[in-house]
């Protein structure tokens, strides 16, 4: 009796790893569901590419601004130049006035 109850006992296990190796779909299983999780995966798929397209385009506008910025920067530091020798040009010709 022990050996038929250990022998059953290792036909379970044996058939529930067999169980688990081979995947199957049950029939219970509507068609429906299967569409849906189909279109939830590929809308899924389709919205991560948009985001990672419009990711990349952000991406090169914040790095054509830090360019514009540090043009713009230099510009201003010109400007300041600029208008520090139109000063002294200024105060030049106000000294040789009569």
């Amino acid at each position: 009796m022990k050996d038929t109850q250990i022998c059953s006992r290792k036909d379970t296990r044996n058939n529930q790893a067999d169980d688990l190796q081979h995947w199957h779909l049950d029939r219970r299983v509507p068609i429906a569901l299967i569409v849906a999780m189909t279109i939830y995966g590929v809308g899924f798929v389709w919205s991560y590419a948009t985001l990672t397209n419009r990711m990349a385009v952000v991406e090169k506008w914040i790095d054509d601004n830090r360019q514009i910025q540090s043009r713009l920067e230099r510009l201003e530091t010109q400007g300041e130049f600029i208008q520090r020798a139109l000063l002294r040009i200024e105060a030049k010709i106000d000294d040789e006035k009569p």
